[in-house]
């Protein structure tokens, strides 16, 4: 059970919870082969004085125990300030994933909390991400690595928190193409200092 002081449900709370994560299956993203990055919606954010938080984005594929988030696909990782700066301007956080990420069965897409203030530390670091309505969407639930009281694992959302059905605000990106890039420029030939101008309009994707 958590109380009014207690965090939030995806994000931060004092359980410690260290990563969030929305399942994608392949019959919602095919014909797409390719996860090139996405949105994030986060609602609050909050770095502490002296904290070396990060947020690390991950697209994780579904060979875990049971259909848990299990191997990690790619990463990209932010400072947690970049995120207070986002949510500050009311934008939504973009994270890019290079090379993109080949995914071939159904697989997770969400975030770790990596170096965070501790939630029952004299300062703490905080994060939340929007979510629907409980109950609202259907569809697949999310999952959180989170201690339940016997350790460091991955939970579902009905488990952890008696969740009916729930999504998270977490797009990714996708195309059917591998991306491609393609450079010309306007100099084949020059001197040290020559300027060259570079075109990657003809890239795939």
């Amino acid at each position: 059970t958590c109380g009014p002081t207690c965090g939030y449900v995806i994000g931060t709370n004092e359980y410690d919870d260290q990563a969030k994560a929305q399942l994608f299956t392949v019959a919602e993203y095919a014909p797409n082969t390719h996860v090139t990055g996405g949105l994030f919606y986060f609602a609050s954010a909050y770095k502490a004085p002296g904290s070396t938080g990060q947020v690390v984005f991950k697209v994780w594929d579904s060979d875990g125990t049971a259909g848990a988030p299990g191997t990690v696909l790619g990463t990209d990782t932010v400072d947690l300030a970049d995120i207070v700066t986002d949510v500050q301007g009311n934008y939504l956080t973009q994270t890019l994933f290079n090379p993109p990420i080949n995914v071939t069965s159904d697989f997770y897409f969400g975030f770790e909390m990596l170096n965070f203030d501790l939630w029952t530390g004299g300062t703490r670091d905080s994060l939340s991400l929007v979510q629907t309505q409980d109950g609202v969407t259907a569809g697949s639930i999310p999952w959180e690595y989170s201690n339940l009281g016997t350790g460091y694992d991955w939970y579902d959302l009905a488990t952890a928190w008696g969740f009916l059905s729930t999504t998270l605000f977490a797009t990714p990106y996708m195309t059917t193409l591998t991306p491609t890039p393609m450079f010309t420029s306007d100099v084949q030939m020059g001197c040290q200092g020559t300027t060259i101008t570079f075109d990657a309009g003809a890239s795939t994707n």
